[in-house]
C-alpha cells in the first residue's frame, strides 16, 4: 500500500515540475517576442495584429511589474 502512495506522490511531483517548466517556457517566449517587437527585429512582413494587440500590452504589464 505504501508503494502505491509513493508512486502517486512521485507522479504528482513530476506533473508539478512539468507545469512549472511549461509556464516558464511560455513566459520566455512572450518576452522573446516582445523584445523582438520593440527592437523592430522581426522577420514578418507586415503586421498580423497579434503582436500589436496581444504581445505589446502584455509586455507593458510585465515591464510595470519589474
Amino acid at each position: 500500500m505504501s508503494h502505491h502512495n509513493n508512486s502517486t506522490r512521485s507522479k504528482n511531483k513530476a506533473s508539478l515540475w512539468v507545469a512549472i517548466g511549461a509556464i516558464i517556457l511560455i513566459v520566455l517566449l512572450l518576452l522573446w517576442q516582445g523584445v523582438a517587437l520593440f527592437s523592430g527585429d522581426t522577420d514578418v512582413s507586415g503586421g498580423n495584429g497579434f503582436t500589436e494587440e496581444f504581445i505589446a500590452p502584455m509586455m507593458n504589464m510585465v515591464s510595470g511589474i519589474f
